[in-house]
């Protein structure tokens, strides 16, 4: 049966289907040194397995940060709906050497899935390095290139595994707010708490 957050989160993007904004979520991790990191990512339709998957440069920063400690949320918030829904989890990363056939299966099915605006993303320089003098910015897979190839060694796949959901509605009075929390049995329980 599936979680009433994975209902919750579906209706609301469906219901926002035009709105380009809805798949942009906020990702927080704990970088090495132990402070914070948030930043956006775009959330593809993808979920699998109960994992939300997203897609990621291998070389990101964010890498780092879940090999080092893969406690993650996300967050999105839904403007016409005044919703919002953080879910916690744990989240693993699927990159070229990952041995797990069924995950790397998963990597090639969502890059042949990709536009190929978005798959040129994953080339040239690595993310947040420098510029060199006449190097062009976004260099990277050119059109139709990778289309039902093996994805470049750039082309990660980030897999969150929710263990808890904050879902909090403000379009009604007063304001109503439910945790899901999976147990270690891996059935969701669902309770209301004040706002």
């Amino acid at each position: 049966m599936e979680p009433a957050w994975r209902a919750d989160l579906a209706r609301n993007l469906d219901a926002h289907d035009g709105d380009p904004a809805a798949r942009w979520v906020q990702l927080a991790t704990i970088r090495p040194d132990g402070g914070p990191a948030v930043r956006t990512v775009v959330y593809r339709g993808d979920f699998r397995d109960e994992g939300l998957v997203f897609t990621t440069d291998a070389r990101a920063g964010k890498m780092a940060h879940i090999a080092h400690e893969p406690r993650v949320e996300v967050c999105w918030y839904f403007r016409e709906a005044r919703e919002q829904l953080r879910v916690a989890g744990k989240m693993e990363a699927v990159v070229a050497d990952t041995a797990d056939a069924a995950r790397q299966a998963l990597r090639v099915e969502v890059w042949a899935r990709l536009s190929d605006e978005v798959r040129r993303g994953f080339g040239g320089g690595a993310p947040g390095r420098p510029i060199e003098s006449g190097a062009s910015a976004g260099k990277g897979v050119g059109p139709g290139e990778g289309a039902g190839e093996e994805p470049p060694q750039t082309f990660a796949l980030l897999v969150l595994w929710p263990e808890q959901v904050d879902h909090v509605t403000l379009a009604v009075e007063p304001h109503r707010r439910w945790l899901h929390a999976r147990d270690t049995a891996g059935c969701w329980h669902r309770r209301e708490v004040h706002p």
